[in-house]
């Protein structure tokens, strides 16, 4: 069973018909194409799922697709390039393998 969903994802609109559970982050990464965000641990304790929700900070492998209809979701790659928040990341030597970077930051 799929129900439709419509919600907003970096500036863009999102619409389609998903299973109601399907996973925020599955959604992210397979029809958005927004690999930024990513799967480590897969129990919400990691971050490296980690988007916003309505300004909000979530981990997104524990969000069904179904509670974000009508909703606005900022990925990493929706924050504007010169945020502070990359600058001081890069200064301080934050990178490393990229897993964890979205929760980081």
């Amino acid at each position: 069973m799929t129900v439709p969903c419509q919600f907003i994802v970096n500036g863009s609109i999102v619409s389609g018909r998903f299973a109601p559970m399907r996973r925020l982050l599955d959604v992210l990464r397979g029809e958005c194409g927004l690999i930024a965000t990513k799967e480590g641990c897969g129990e919400g304790e990691c971050g490296s799922c980690a988007v916003l929700l309505d300004g909000a900070l979530v981990t997104s492998c524990l969000v069904p697709v179904a509670e974000v209809h009508g909703r606005e979701v900022t990925t990493l790659e929706g924050l504007p390039a010169d945020d502070p928040l990359f600058a001081a990341f890069m200064a301080t030597g934050g990178t490393q393998c990229g897993i964890c970077t979205p929760g980081m930051i």
